[in-house]
């Protein structure tokens, strides 16, 4: 049985000879190896064409232009039984090549797939290695069962012996001449695994896969998150041919998703793009529907999105273009629940001033923002008047809280303290606050709003007292504001609970006769 490899590469010179002795290596030697240099700068082609002149079994061919997808391009033009992929810097055991064949041969399937070591370039330290328990054979009947299993061996061709049927069955070119860059293999792997009737996962490990920081994984390039849509779109196509998705492989593929956009921001934001091109590709990716839906999910890798986006954020919020500012809303109210509609593009001179404020904000800690606000309202005057911060206050009180009621916004720059004791639910020290303030004899701000907390404040406490008081007080108010009927009601009130000797109340009847 003849086995066609294939190795494309492109600027490989420091790796790619010890790649290639591998494959010499093996001890089963019936296959011809495909060298494949794509548009390489460096001495990547000498190094293939001098195997070659000293190999038979080595073919070298070379591109012009660099693209994703060659070995398969170039493959299925060869005469073969099997089809094994190997990245440029990867290794294999000397007995890989034997192994998968006689499995192959011996069991007749499709796939045969083997374990694989990751390992650090730098170090050679052993990162992890990924290998089923025990061999393990299953067909097509079965591959939605066992999806979550097999699935994280499918996301890469290498460490698979394919027969050459299921690779010429396979649409090589439309996954070659795609625009996206990321995810070809896996698009590749499953579109093959569509096509074949059975697998077999040994429980070797006979592939070592080497992880580079320069590697095309660790890079970031504007299509990488069309690739997580279009491989969850090929998920869900892949899996719906077998009948309907269960809830265990809808919710595996939506935190396979979710750990891609992990990924992807992450690169992001290790990426040399200017702030303005950060922030645009974080809300990009953010205002997707399948991102929306992936953090609504209760998996590590959403805190883990959280944190990368918070860090893209503090490295570029302060710097961006006025342009951006709009993207940037838009980002923060796709990524904040707590705080969302809170963010003004106004307010990054402050934010960047109060890195206090800035951090509860993003770290979506609305108590915590509310809680800050309210201290900058009563500690300074120039923040009141250069920032509406009244609004952003009136946005994060909590429903059901007394203050929620306030209709006029700027109760909250007037009585930033009142506001914080009831929100500590300090009720009995405001109503103590707020009833200084009524017989200190000055003018009310805000009397409406500041009268009717009091009456509420009152009736929490059972305070009889300040209960009576305030309603007599908001019923002078109501009087002045000509609202007769509403101040009929509440005296009407007051005389049912028996005050129709009260000094005040009798004026009140009085004023109202008038």
């Amino acid at each position: 049985m003849k086995v066609i490899i294939a190795t494309q590469a492109y600027n490989a010179e420091n790796y790619l000879a010890e790649t290639i002795e591998t494959v010499l290596n093996q001890t089963y030697k019936n296959f011809e190896y495909l060298l494949i240099d794509s548009a390489s700068t460096d001495k990547t082609p000498e190094i293939m064409q001098e195997y070659a002149k000293k190999d038979n079994r080595i073919k070298y061919i070379h591109f012009d232009v660099n693209a994703l997808g060659r070995c398969e391009q170039c493959a299925v033009k060869e005469d073969g039984d099997y089809y094994m992929a190997l990245d440029s810097d990867d290794l294999l055991e000397p007995d890989c090549l034997e192994r998968l064949v006689d499995i192959a041969t011996k069991t007749d399937v499709d796939i045969v797939v083997t374990g694989t070591r990751l390992f650090d370039d730098v170090t050679g330290d052993t990162l992890q290695v990924q290998k089923f328990p025990t061999p393990f054979m299953f067909e097509k009947n079965k591959y939605a069962q066992f999806y979550r299993y097999y699935h994280w061996y499918f996301r890469a061709i290498w460490a698979k012996l394919y027969k050459m049927d299921v690779l010429k069955s396979v649409d090589v070119e439309k996954i070659v001449n795609s625009p996206l860059f990321y995810g070809k293999d896996t698009w590749f792997s499953f579109s093959a695994l569509r096509n074949a009737n059975s697998v077999f996962m040994d429980d070797t490990c006979l592939h070592h896969y080497r992880v580079r920081g320069s590697s095309v994984s660790y890079k970031y390039r504007s299509v990488q998150h069309d690739s997580d849509v279009l491989l969850f779109n090929e998920a869900i196509d892949f899996l719906e041919s077998f009948g309907e998705i269960s809830h265990e492989n809808m919710t595996f593929i939506y935190k396979v998703y979710v750990n891609a956009c992990r990924n992807t921001l992450f690169n992001l934001f290790k990426s040399e793009l200017t702030a303005d091109e950060k922030i645009s590709e974080c809300s990009r990716i953010l205002s997707n529907d399948l991102t929306q839906k992936g953090l609504l999910q209760d998996f590590e890798s959403v805190d883990e999105i959280k944190k990368i986006v918070r860090a893209i954020l503090n490295q570029n919020a302060a710097n961006i273009s006025p342009e951006t500012k709009i993207i940037l809303t838009s980002l923060i109210n796709n990524f904040l629940v707590n705080c969302k509609g809170v963010f003004d593009p106004q307010l990054m001179p402050l934010f960047i001033k109060e890195t206090e404020m800035w951090d509860a904000f993003i770290c979506d800690e609305a108590e915590e923002l509310l809680d800050i606000l309210l201290d900058l309202i009563e500690k300074s005057a120039q923040y009141r008047c250069e920032y509406d911060l009244s609004s952003i206050v009136k946005k994060l009180i909590p429903d059901g809280t007394p203050v929620s009621d306030i209709k006029d916004e700027k109760f909250f720059n007037l009585y930033p303290g009142i506001c914080k004791r009831v929100l500590a639910l300090e009720n009995s020290e405001a109503l103590s606050d707020m009833t200084e303030i009524l017989f200190s004899g000055n003018e009310l701000n805000c009397p409406e709003d500041f009268l009717n907390l009091y009456v509420t404040l009152a009736a929490l406490e059972n305070h009889v007292e300040a209960f009576l008081f305030g309603n007599i007080q908001k019923a002078y108010f109501l009087i002045d504001e000509k609202r007769f009927e509403e101040a009929k009601q509440i005296v009407a009130d007051l005389l049912e609970m028996g005050l129709s000797d009260n000094e005040d109340v009798i004026v009140l009847q009085k004023l109202l006769s008038e």
